[in-house]
């Protein structure tokens, strides 16, 4: 499945692929990622929650059964 997510990732938006970069790489938390993109952090919760539909809605194009997302 890494290569799937990989290949979906690299399928995002950049402002999607940054923000989902910072959670799940070095897996800074939501506070430092505000820091880090000098936002608000309810700017940065909500980009995360349309990246991670956006890389969930790649997944199921990219064939990938949405029972297991």
């Amino acid at each position: 499945y890494k290569k799937i997510v990989h290949n979906a990732i690299k399928e995002l938006p950049e402002n999607h692929r940054e923000i989902l970069g910072l959670i799940l790489l070095p897996e800074f938390s939501y506070k430092q990622i505000s820091e880090i993109l000098d936002v608000p952090l309810n700017t940065v919760k909500t980009r995360i929650y349309y990246a991670k539909d956006a890389l969930k809605q790649t997944l199921i194009k990219m064939g990938v059964n949405k029972d297991v997302l």
